[in-house]
């Protein structure tokens, strides 16, 4: 990761020159402008994709460069925000600013810098073991999407592949209810996320806003028109300007009701019947 990171920077920051440093490979003598880049630390836990770890990258100017500090920062949040970079292994992460802090005067490095901070959230592994087959229901809403977005858009299903693209759509599984519903059938409750990752802030709530729109005016999604199965909206949530690595933009329980399993009881194929009568006579 940390290589990835410095190679973006030294290709989107070239006033730099090649100058990208971890903390302890910088001195008081390091020729100016560069950037030092920290790993604040990492949660191997994140959510649903992986570990997330944060970034700090602190451009370095001479004490009266206010300006080139603010041209600096802002060439780092373009050169790492919503990139994917991937590393020679295969492995993936995508950076995502999370702002800025104020301007710091280092006297001890007769310096001026700034905190530019990110996060990293990692995607799955590059070998994911085992069957990868998604619920039908998830395939049914990526079907869906598409038909409604079009082909300047990509859909997934499940889990975002390593070499994923922007504009696209992920849609995954956050939860399910089973409800009894009486002698023959039971009641299918599905939680499902999506994730919006568009070129900026205002395409990804555009894209969200209308996808639930699209949703709440269908109320049925087909999972197998032929044959007549739907699945419901039962309720809708969408968040437009939000984080696409970590909440997601629209959240939806969808239901259907599906009928009990029974054991077949066999068909009467015969029936014989065996007549007995038999008449006493009493004395008269």
């Amino acid at each position: 990761m940390r290589e990835e990171i410095r190679e973006a920077l030294i290709a989107g920051v070239p006033e730099v020159e090649g100058r990208v440093f971890e903390a302890h490979t910088a001195s008081t003598s390091t020729e100016k402008p560069y950037l030092i880049v920290k790993e604040v630390g990492r949660d191997d836990n994140t959510e649903w994709a992986g570990f997330r770890a944060g970034v700090e990258v602190w451009p370095y100017v001479e004490q009266s460069s206010y300006n080139e500090v603010d041209v600096l920062a802002r060439k780092v949040n373009a050169a790492l925000n919503m990139q994917l970079l991937v590393s020679a292994e295969s492995d993936a992460v995508t950076c995502i600013a999370d702002g800025m802090e104020a301007d710091v005067i280092d006297e001890e490095w007769d310096a001026l810098t700034r905190c530019v901070k990110f996060y990293v959230l990692a995607l799955q592994p590059s070998d994911v073991p085992g069957p990868l087959e998604n619920d039908p229901w998830i395939d049914a809403l990526v079907e869906w999407t598409k038909g409604k977005l079009g082909a300047d858009y990509v859909v997934y299903g499940g889990n975002l592949p390593v070499g994923y693209v922007r504009p696209s759509v992920l849609w995954r599984d956050d939860g399910i209810d089973i409800d009894d519903a009486g002698a023959a059938a039971f009641d299918v409750r599905k939680t499902v996320v999506a994730h919006v990752f568009g070129r900026n802030a205002v395409e990804e709530a555009n894209i969200a806003a209308w996808i639930a729109e699209e949703m709440g005016a269908a109320f049925k999604i087909p999972i197998d028109a032929p044959n007549r199965v739907y699945m419901t909206l039962k309720e809708l949530h969408a968040t437009v300007y939000t984080n696409a690595m970590k909440q997601g933009h629209i959240r939806a329980v969808l239901a259907r009701k599906t009928r009990k399993p029974h054991e077949e009881v066999p068909l009467i194929g015969e029936v014989m019947t065996e007549a007995d009568i038999r008449i006493a006579r009493g004395a008269t």
